[in-house]
């Protein structure tokens, strides 16, 4: 296993150990891509004997320390096939939605308003924890990832989804984590 090391500073630098397999080039470009915002360590690594690559994002990254982490999670959620829409979202009083689409990924419908970085990032981890529950049940439906929560989120949010989305929502870097981790399984098949 070979590892590259990525590091990004604000006029994006990065440097790349030789790997040769097309399809390791192509993820490890969609990666950087979208990590290039964030100024944040990371390494990827590659195995060239089976093409595998893997990254490492921290998953311990918080919309409240880390705000710029929602660019790069709209990024690699927009690779992984997520439509996201400026508009007026499904459910009423809410300022973003995302609406799964039994078989396929579905769309994430944002209102259009001034608010902190901060919200911004939990509003995008918060609906992107739905999009890894579409995928958790394989685009039939919309299961909960079994993510610790205590038995008052779930009463006061209603359903397990919805607590695990409110719960989780400044939990930027482990839900980047998971969408890097569907985009590679994507990008193999």
């Amino acid at each position: 296993m070979r590892k590259l090391s990525v590091y990004f500073t604000r006029r994006i630098f990065f440097s790349i150990t030789k790997f040769s397999t097309i399809i390791g080039i192509v993820f490890v470009t969609h990666v950087v891509s979208a990590l290039a915002q964030t100024g944040k360590n990371f390494s990827i690594y590659a195995d060239k004997s089976s093409s595998h690559v893997y990254s490492y994002i921290d998953t311990q990254l918080l919309c409240s320390k880390e705000p710029e982490l929602a660019s790069a999670i709209l990024n690699v959620g927009r690779k992984l096939g997520i439509e996201v829409i400026s508009g007026e979202p499904k459910l009423k009083g809410k300022d973003a939605t995302y609406e799964a689409m039994y078989g396929k990924l579905g769309t994430i419908t944002l209102r259009d308003r001034t608010m902190s970085l901060q919200v911004y990032c939990q509003l995008i981890t918060h609906e992107f924890i739905h999009v890894l529950q579409h995928l958790n049940a394989d685009l039939q439906g919309v299961e909960p990832l079994g993510w610790p929560l205590n038995s008052d989120s779930i009463n006061y949010y209603g359903s397990l989804q919805e607590a695990e989305a409110y719960t989780y929502q400044n939990h930027a870097g482990r839900v980047l984590n998971l969408l890097v981790k569907a985009l590679q399984k994507s990008s193999k098949k």
